[in-house]
């Protein structure tokens, strides 16, 4: 009879493995595709997909940050997805949950500009708090990059993204307007792309660790929209790309692949940060 046992291993490869193991990155480990291996160190992180629903959101008026905005008319909602309505409509997915936000200006005050301090007359802040945004699981680091889907309803608002780095200050992205109907893909890259603080923050992304912290909404630059309807879906982060290209609104889906028409327009066009902006008439 042939005895079976464990295979043993020469002390020089024993050691050798051991010391690839050391110096790996804790994220090199990936379960992805469903076997064992290497992954790239600054793996895709889902932060909030909202399938389940928004309990990971404090209101608008409950973050600390609510300027100019009419309270009555202001919330935020767990919304369903049509898989054929809203990948027609630009999202790759087109299923589960998002999270809305309605809001209304009140056009009665007059509009001044945000500044880096945390000042404002129109301002917004969706906001997930800390013992949520700091878990292990939606932490992030140097080399990965923001991702997340936005409804755009071409009001012209304005929204931003802030984090917080491993100093505890809030870094922020550069003001995207929202220029476009239909879901757009919005990657900020913080390791190339600008840096903005917002109230302690410096302009510069620190650390080794950061969490995400909000989303901020202010109106667009000339102060004339009354309001709009956002739907944020899929945050999560993503390795960073060298090649700024490669941070591109998916195609259109086909009617084949839908049942349904494509929408036209900017869903098939690269993100809009990436180009500089078309001035359009009012």
């Amino acid at each position: 009879m042939t005895r079976c046992g464990a295979v043993k291993l020469p002390p020089a490869v024993v050691a050798l493995a051991g010391l690839i193991l050391l110096f790996l990155p804790p994220q090199a480990w990936s379960d992805e595709g469903g076997g064992h291996g290497f992954a790239h160190p600054a793996a895709m992180g889902l932060i909030d997909d909202f399938d389940s629903g928004i309990a990971n959101w404090w209101p608008p008026d409950h973050s600390g940050t609510f300027y100019g905005a009419v309270i009555e008319e202001t919330t935020i909602a767990a919304a369903r997805l049509d898989q054929d309505r809203d990948r027609a409509r630009g999202h790759p997915h087109g299923s589960g949950g998002a999270m809305r936000l309605d809001f209304r200006w009140n056009t009665a005050i007059r509009f001044r500009e945000p500044v880096a301090g945390g000042a404002g007359s129109h301002l917004l802040r969706l906001h997930m708090p800390q013992p949520v945004a700091a878990q292990p699981q939606r932490r992030f680091g140097p080399g990965q990059a923001l991702e997340v889907f936005v409804l755009g309803d071409g009001s012209e608002n304005r929204f931003r993204l802030l984090i917080r780095d491993g100093r505890g200050q809030l870094e922020g992205s550069r003001w995207y307007t929202v220029d476009w109907e239909g879901w757009q893909r919005i990657v900020w890259d913080f390791n190339r792309n600008p840096v903005e603080g917002w109230v302690n923050g410096d302009g510069r992304v620190d650390g080794e660790t950061f969490h995400f912290d909000s989303f901020l909404i202010t109106m667009d630059a000339a102060g004339n929209a009354s309001g709009g309807t956002l739907q944020f879906d899929d945050l999560r982060t993503i390795p960073a790309s060298p090649r700024p290209d490669e941070y591109r609104t998916p195609p259109a889906p086909t009617p084949a692949s839908t049942g349904a028409e494509p929408a036209p327009g900017p869903s098939a066009l690269p993100d809009r940060w990436l180009r500089e902006r078309r001035q359009q008439p009012r």
